[in-house]
């Protein structure tokens, strides 16, 4: 038995009651156009301080592009 098995077992994607296929990020239907579907998703605090004494971040992926994007900020309440 692996390193890797002992951590985590495996999931089975059958279990889920959302789209398997969104879960393992093969979705099909990107959107038609620029900003359509943005994802975001807020992060932190880390111990590891920013130049500018910042600690979270927010990822902003734009669905049609696929550009990414990193904001920093002070606090997670800041971001809302």
């Amino acid at each position: 038995m692996s390193i890797q098995n002992k951590i985590l077992n495996l999931l089975d994607f059958i279990d889920f009651d959302i789209c398997n296929k969104c879960m393992k990020g093969e979705r099909a239907n990107r959107t038609l156009d620029v900003l359509e579907l943005i994802h975001t998703n807020v992060c932190g605090p880390f111990p590891t301080v920013a130049w500018n004494d910042q600690q979270n971040f927010i990822t902003l992926i734009d669905n049609f592009l696929r550009y990414d994007y990193i904001y920093l900020v002070h606090e997670k309440a800041k971001s809302l």
